[in-house]
């Protein structure tokens, strides 16, 4: 049991987490009668897993205000203007008219000359 609730290897730990134990069982309206009965590890586990996610969950509010207050992420590379963009389409339109040499690419290239 110590290697999946760590908290059980240290005698101090091992007190406060059977303290919030019970007290998280008698959250739950457990009788001290169904506590006591309570000796199986994988019971323990369980109920340790619980009051995880319980401590989470009420901390839930303070991690998002904090969060809410973060930078936000940027994306890593160059930004482009619009004016290298359209360049580059230009260019990519032109050597594709070059490799094909259809009437479809030149009105494409002539589209982009009126626009």
């Amino acid at each position: 049991m110590y290697l999946t609730i760590p908290e059980l290897k240290n005698p101090e730990t091992r007190d406060v987490f059977n303290k919030n134990l019970v007290s998280y069982l008698e959250e739950l309206d457990f009788s001290s009668d169904e506590i006591s009965q309570v000796n199986d590890h994988r019971y323990v586990k369980l109920i340790a897993d619980g009051m995880k996610y319980r401590a989470l969950q009420k901390r839930k509010p303070q991690l998002k205000q904090k969060v809410a207050g973060a930078t936000p992420v940027l994306k890593g590379g160059v930004v482009t203007s619009k004016e290298t963009k359209n360049a580059r389409a230009k260019t990519d339109k032109m050597t594709r008219f070059k490799k094909t040499g259809s009437i479809e690419d030149a009105t494409d290239i002539l589209k982009g000359l009126f626009e």
